[in-house]
């Protein structure tokens, strides 16, 4: 018998994308929750509609807690909450989303096999070495904090009320969702008038293409055999934005005329954040991830 899982924020950027691909995998009975918007899924609208559920989660009803007891899934993962670039530092961070979700889990009274919350590598403050997920956990950012008093709610909660927990730390994710902008396309809207104003052009990232970082947390739902707390999704190679922009501008034979690099300016260790990738890798195996280089060449 399959298992069910439900999927919370399938019309999220990461949500959507992980929904597409296990309902086309059909080893899941899948259910998914929505907020408002349904762009990005509308296709799955009418093919799914008896297993999509339209939830506002920011306010604490029964609609959830009915429909745990209704499906009974085995597993939930959460892609629902802010999202980095829609936050400023003047934003008042809450996790009421977060507590919804689990008083709701309490009111069914139903018995999960794993809760899966996305977390974000922002939890972590940067380092010159890779980044495991047993690090002390650290951040400037009102996004980074977010995260992690997400994290440390989840792991109090899952441990009085029984549920396994894993905070699916999520590195740079990279694609040509037309909805959300990364550096790459960001850079590439601006070829025409070739300047960009960057922010931190001398930091260091982990680049992950979606479908590496899709494939990864199918993989971690089905192999998390030590029940981690924490795994990282990355592919364990950093790249610093001036590293890209110099591919870039060679490969379009182009030159953005405001960009000035130092080349002998030293790096901040804050400024790099590379994951330690080997507790996931044990889930996917010999799976080879996808270059920043050949991410960038699909992408422009």
């Amino acid at each position: 018998m399959k298992k069910k899982l439900l999927i919370i924020g399938i019309n999220s950027f990461l949500g959507s994308n992980f929904y597409k691909f296990v309902i086309n995998n059909n080893e899941y009975l899948v259910f998914g929750t929505i907020n408002k918007e349904t762009y990005r899924i509308n296709k799955y609208l009418k093919k799914n509609i008896n297993n999509i559920f339209k939830i506002n989660l920011n306010k604490n009803n029964d609609k959830l807690s009915k429909l745990l007891d209704k499906i009974k899934p085995n597993l939930i993962i959460n892609f629902s909450g802010y999202s980095n670039l829609d936050l400023s530092e003047k934003v008042k961070f809450n996790i009421d989303i977060i507590k919804n979700i689990i008083n709701s889990i309490k009111k069914s009274k139903i018995k999960i096999e794993h809760f899966y919350n996305v977390g974000s590598c922002e939890e972590y403050q940067g380092s010159k070495f890779k980044l495991k997920e047993n690090k002390k956990l650290f951040s400037i950012s009102g996004y980074g904090k977010h995260k992690i008093k997400i994290h440390n709610y989840l792991l109090k909660t899952s441990k009085v009320n029984y549920f396994k927990y894993t905070n699916i730390r999520t590195f740079n994710v990279l694609s040509k969702d037309k909805y959300k902008k990364n550096i790459i396309t960001y850079i590439k809207s601006n070829f025409i008038n070739k300047k960009i104003n960057l922010y931190n052009k001398y930091a260091i990232r982990d680049f992950i293409w979606i479908d590496d970082y899709i494939f990864s947390v199918y993989s971690i739902l089905k192999n998390n055999k030590n029940n981690y707390k924490a795994i990282n999704i990355g592919t364990g190679k950093g790249t610093s934005i001036e590293n890209i922009m110099d591919y870039i501008q060679k490969k379009k034979q182009i030159y953005f005329k405001n960009i000035n690099f130092d080349k002998n300016k030293k790096i901040p260790a804050d400024n790099i954040k590379v994951a330690n990738n080997d507790r996931l890798k044990k889930m996917v195996k010999h799976y080879k991830y996808l270059g920043i280089y050949k991410i960038i060449d699909k992408l422009i």
